[in-house]
């Protein structure tokens, strides 16, 4: 995420210093996030830092590798717990998306 994060900063000619204050977040936050030491494991708190970035740098939160990820974990806990999907349905998506991924490549590689 630091690398994302560091890429919209140049993009917007900002320096920490103005991320921190248009996020509202302390320097440590915005140094940590920078430098790689927080963002890799996300949990709420660090989902509405994100969110305060995102929000502050003018993109969705889905622009962040790791937003997404979170998200889909959430989503998937939240489906599971429901009912609405189960051990099985999963396998059966992996091993669907395995086939097309396989078909894919084998279509590259014809066509090299």
């Amino acid at each position: 995420m630091n690398e994302s994060l560091r890429e919209l900063l140049d993009e917007k000619e900002w320096s920490d210093t103005r991320l921190m204050y248009e996020a509202d977040v302390s320097p440590s936050t915005v140094s940590s996030y920078l430098s790689g030491k927080r963002g890799h494991a996300l949990d709420f708190r660090s989902i509405k830092t994100l969110e305060k970035f995102a929000k502050a740098l003018e993109t969705e939160p889905e622009y962040f590798l790791e937003y997404r990820q979170f998200r889909a974990q959430e989503m998937l806990r939240e489906m599971i717990a429901s009912g609405e999907i189960d051990l099985e349905d999963l396998e059966e998506i992996r091993a669907r998306r395995r086939a097309e991924q396989a078909v894919s490549k084998n279509k590259g590689a014809a066509g090299a």
